[in-house]
């Protein structure tokens, strides 16, 4: 009985190569709250600029009304006047 042994070889060589990838950040992070900084300042102006429209709004409601109640005297004390002559005659 004859003993046959096979032998067999790679045709290539595997090698491990390992690569590192390192990436910069777009924006860095000091730049981030500054940004939010302005945005909140931009956010506080516009909302005291509302609340001072708000407040002319409101004052000149309130004068205008204070305007019209003189107006509003002088028939308010006629009805009085009307109420109390029909109520003696009757």
């Amino acid at each position: 009985m004859t003993t046959t042994s096979l032998t067999t070889t790679p045709l290539t060589t595997a090698s491990l190569t390992t690569t590192s990838l390192t990436t910069t950040p777009l924006m860095t992070t000091p730049t981030m709250p500054k940004l939010n900084q302005k945005k909140n300042k931009k956010l506080e102006q516009i909302q005291k600029q509302n609340k001072n429209k708000k407040k002319i709004i409101r004052k000149n409601i309130n004068e205008q009304i204070k305007s019209d109640i003189p107006e509003i005297s002088p028939n308010l004390e006629l009805v009085k006047q009307q109420i109390a002559l029909s109520t003696t005659t009757v």
